[in-house]
């Protein structure tokens, strides 16, 4: 059992906390990182404790196993304070000292580990500059997230110009060890040709579909658009659907907004402007431009609620500032129909980050098909 899956197991338990850090070590490895003694008998204790949803003896197993200079089990420890697992409570600070403690002893999770939390300001003060470094020590153990962070660094230009043929090496390398960050950036620059690479869709969906399997949210969303249009997947809606909601469960705003037209439209589910309303509403309140215009489309054309065009178009004034270009066109068509003075008060109400208060009640939205 490799300790990737033991941090997979952590956030099975219940009440577990849910990390936020994009990309993070969600899925199991096949084999122990290099440098690791992962079959120590100490280390092996704990993962059984693991295994057996017992975080207190697992805990305890870790706690021993520090005491006696396991370095695998003080990164263990680490995990257990960052989660609050077994640990009396979360406690970063002290997440982040066991962790700089396993890295001095070169475990590489640990050195990936020390720079997501200086990346983040986890446990300790946030430095950008000196966390791309550490990430850098920690790719060149061979540690799959940071080998998937320096990849990302190098193509999307964080802290340097970017760089698509040095991100490439990096991206090969992360794939090829399952990192799930890794996955999807490759998977990217085979769908649109970055890196060098020639287009490949059958390459992309491959690498989309192992990274989402990862529990790589972005591939998750994508995975759905894939079966949706039928590119490099079967058409089948009923599976984009399904990916839309895992992501969405996961916090993906853009899966929400996805969600809500699926339900619009029943595609992949049964028609209900209820549920579309729901999930447009969610996505737009947390500022998801797409959300928005669906919600300026519920209320400009009475998708299962009164015709509203003064919401309609205020929906459509934020969706605009978020670039979404459909809602411009709407937004025209909108003030063609509206008075001066209602399109000064759609404006007004855009301008306002509770605008949402404006919402009518949901008792009136109809629960299924139109």
């Amino acid at each position: 059992m490799s300790f990737r899956f033991l941090f997979f197991l952590m956030l099975l338990w219940p009440q577990a906390s849910v990390l936020h850090a994009q990309g993070r070590e969600t899925a199991a490895s096949t084999s122990s990182p290099p440098g690791v003694p992962a079959q120590s008998p100490l280390t092996k204790k704990v993962m059984e404790a693991m295994g057996k949803n017992d975080p207190a003896a697992a805990f305890l197993a870790a706690t021993e196993g520090r005491s006696k200079g396991d370095a695998a089990c003080t990164y263990l420890l680490g995990q257990m304070h960052e989660l609050g697992q077994g640990a009396p409570a979360v406690d970063l600070k002290k997440a982040f000292s066991l962790y700089e403690e396993a890295a001095a002893a070169n475990v590489p999770e640990a050195l990936s580990a020390v720079a997501r939390c200086v990346e983040s300001g986890l446990g300790t003060e946030k430095n950008s500059a000196k966390a791309m470094f550490l990430w850098q020590v920690a790719a060149e153990a061979g540690d799959p997230p940071a080998l998937g962070r320096m990849g990302q660094a190098e193509l999307e230009g964080h802290l340097r110009p970017a760089n698509e043929t040095a991100a490439l090496p990096w991206l090969e390398k992360a794939a090829a060890a399952s990192d799930p960050l890794g996955l999807w950036l490759l998977s990217r620059c085979y769908d649109s040709g970055l890196a060098g690479l020639t287009t490949n869709v059958e390459k992309m969906a491959s690498l989309c579909s192992r990274a989402a399997l990862n529990g790589q949210i972005d591939a998750m969303h994508r995975m759905g658009g894939l079966y949706a249009t039928g590119r490099g997947l079967p058409t089948d809606p009923v599976a984009a659907t399904g990916w839309y909601r895992l992501a969405a469960d996961h916090g993906h705003l853009p899966a929400l907004a996805s969600l809500a037209l699926c339900h619009l439209n029943g595609l992949g589910c049964r028609q209900n402007d209820r549920t579309a309303f729901e999930f447009a509403a969610a996505a737009a309140k947390a500022g998801n431009g797409r959300g928005q215009y669906l919600m300026g489309r519920i209320f400009d054309e009475g998708l299962g609620v009164p015709s509203d065009f003064v919401l309609g178009l205020t929906y459509h004034l934020r969706a605009m500032k978020n670039g979404v270009g459909e809602a411009r066109t709407a937004s025209d068509r909108l003030k063609a129909k509206l008075q001066p003075a209602e399109i000064a008060k759609a404006e007004k109400l855009a301008g306002q980050l509770d605008f949402h208060a404006a919402f009518p009640s949901q008792s009136g939205i109809t629960e299924s098909g139109r």
